[in-house]
């Protein structure tokens, strides 16, 4: 078309040379619209400075050219090119931010809007370019403050140079570039602040679930110390055992929401059980047999098996292990508390009314509940025996206030009868006086007079000496060997007393042993030993010597007590250190 437009212009007739001018701008005019379509539909930079090259080359017939996109905040650069060998393209990205201060020497335009493409043709070019030296016509242009551009061609492939109307046509596509790029990039500082938000809006989608999350955390914490705190309110005014058992498990239940549960405290060593349910049809009974075998099983089903005191402890299996307690009704959780080796405690609770199990933030409150009960629960019991102790040192100052009483009676008596002795006296001292000499028969008499007064005496004395020793009226007490008597106490079965005066106690005595001097055995019995002793317990005692045999002394007072398995060790406490069974000093 370029040959046929130089003919043309020879050609003299003005009519064909309008015609050729009208052709020319015609397809000047497609190649725009066909460059703004082709340009309009693509989104990507490059691929759109790669479109406008080969079209761009096409409709001028040039034989090489570039396009140069600078981004002068982030120092990158895009370029594209045809026709331009690769160690030349090499060296124009080597030198790409030279090149741009070569040719963008002037002010950047203030504002995000374009600036037209400036025409650089090849007079203008400089001396010294690192683009190749055959460039032939440039367009540089601003975008906005942030990008710049750079189109350069080379010479035709026909040989012939640029005209104006190549000019005007490159400015014009120049135009169209920019209008792709300006769109392009537009669309992709979209894409990137609608990721940006995107991730924004799920950091805040994750930032209010966690503070929903907390949200939810800080209110069950508020309601876990809601509840220890209610049920401290609750168990604090309470003293009795039993009300303490029964108001834990009803605020256990409410707590948690349950509608089945039990609660059992077991004192092994008195042989006694409390037991309170809430939910079954008939109030369970559980003898302390039952329940020590119940114990047994649950220490098995325990998470952790070791009896420390004032502990808690989870249990498997809970609904085969309470299936007598709480029959047809299932056992969800249940937990067990070691109060003391001696004192021990089961909680169960059946389903929630939700029907979901304990979470483990629950399972933790139950534990804490547990263990403020174990402590309410301990006091309780320290308070009791305080009151028991307090009810035996009355019963026993009644016993001394009586025995005083005697006492003070018997003075009396022993005054009368020193009033008759003395009375006595002097008339035998009056009649041996009148007679001047004593015979066989006043001898008889003064001997039968002074065996009346003290046998008067002796019976009027409350601690008045018997005629006969108690050992020559009351059959001799079961012996037990040293080792029989440790076998038993290991198994918890004896009780061994040391019925020594307590300063001979404190030098030397059994381990264990309990010290119940038998001058202070009534006193000493009922403050120490009577808490000890069931019906079964076996009491081993010891402590004689050559002329005292305080082991018989207080095996008969306990047998006069009705306690049936009194013995006394063989040989006493030597047979026990022979043994090499422990002592303490």
């Amino acid at each position: 078309m370029q040959s046929n437009a130089s003919q043309l212009k020879s050609a003299p007739d003005p009519e064909q040379k309008t015609r050729l001018e009208l052709d020319r701008k015609v397809f000047f005019l497609e190649t725009l619209l066909e460059t703004s379509r082709e340009l309009n539909g693509l989104i990507q930079p490059r691929r759109i400075m790669d479109a406008f090259l080969l079209m761009t080359m096409g409709s001028l017939g040039a034989a090489d050219g570039l396009v140069l996109l600078f981004n002068t905040r982030s120092r990158h650069a895009h370029l594209v090119h045809r026709g331009i060998p690769p160690a030349e393209a090499e060296h124009i990205e080597q030198n790409i931010w030279s090149i741009y201060e070569l040719y963008y020497t002037e002010e950047r335009p203030s504002g995000p809007s374009t600036s037209m493409p400036k025409l650089i043709t090849h007079d203008s070019l400089p001396e010294y370019s690192p683009l190749p030296g055959r460039m032939e016509a440039m367009i540089i242009w601003d975008i906005d403050q942030e990008y710049s551009g750079l189109v350069g061609l080379g010479k035709k492939i026909s040989g012939e140079p640029f005209e104006e109307d190549d000019y005007s046509l490159l400015l014009n596509l120049g135009n169209v570039l920019v209008s792709a790029l300006a769109h392009a990039l537009f669309t992709k500082n979209i894409e990137h602040l609608n990721a940006d938000l995107y991730k924004k809006n799920v950091g805040l989608k994750e930032s209010l679930g966690q503070a929903e999350r907390a949200r939810r955390d800080l209110q069950r914490k508020v309601h876990h110390l809601k509840s220890l705190y209610e049920l401290t309110a609750e168990l604090s005014p309470l003293i009795d055992s039993d009300q303490l058992l029964e108001s834990f498990l009803l605020t256990v239940m409410g707590t948690f929401g349950v509608s089945r549960g039990f609660a059992l405290v077991c004192e092994r060593t008195a042989r006694r059980v409390r037991m309170v349910s809430r939910g079954p049809a008939r109030q369970p009974h559980m003898s302390a047999d039952e329940a020590d075998r119940l114990l047994y099983r649950c220490l098995d089903s325990a998470e952790n098996r070791a009896l420390e005191p004032m502990t808690v402890t989870r249990l498997n299996d809970p609904e085969l292990l309470f299936e007598q307690i709480m029959p047809g009704a299932a056992v969800q959780t249940a937990i067990m508390l070691v109060i003391d080796r001696s004192h021990m405690s089961l909680v169960g609770l059946g389903p929630t009314l939700s029907g979901l199990p304990l979470s483990g933030e629950d399972e933790e409150l139950l534990r804490a509940q547990a263990a403020g009960f174990m402590v309410f629960l301990k006091n309780a019991r320290s308070f009791e025996a305080v009151q028991c102790l307090n009810q035996e040192l009355s019963e026993a100052n009644q016993e001394l206030r009586q025995t005083i009483a005697d006492l003070t009676e018997a003075r009396h008596t022993i005054k009368v009868l020193e009033k008759a002795k003395a009375t006595l006296k002097s008339i035998v001292q009056r009649e041996a006086d009148r007679i001047g000499r004593v015979s066989l028969l006043d001898f008889s008499l003064i001997l039968l007079a002074a065996l009346v007064l003290g046998f008067s005496f002796n019976l009027a004395n409350p601690n008045g000496i018997p005629i006969l020793p108690k050992s020559m009226l009351i059959a001799p007490v079961a012996g037990i060997d040293a080792a029989d008597a440790r076998r038993l106490q290991e198994a918890g079965l004896a009780v061994i007393v040391d019925a020594r005066p307590p300063e001979i106690y404190s030098q030397e005595h059994i381990a264990d042993a309990v010290n119940v001097p038998a001058t202070l055995f009534e006193i000493v019995f009922k403050m120490k030993l009577a808490r000890l002793l069931t019906p079964q317990t076996t009491v081993v005692v010891y402590g004689r010597n050559i002329s005292k045999r305080y082991d018989e002394l207080v095996a008969y007072q306990l047998l006069a007590r009705d306690h049936e398995q009194v013995r006394i060790l063989t040989e006493g406490m030597d047979s026990w250190k022979r043994q090499g069974f422990p002592v303490r000093p």
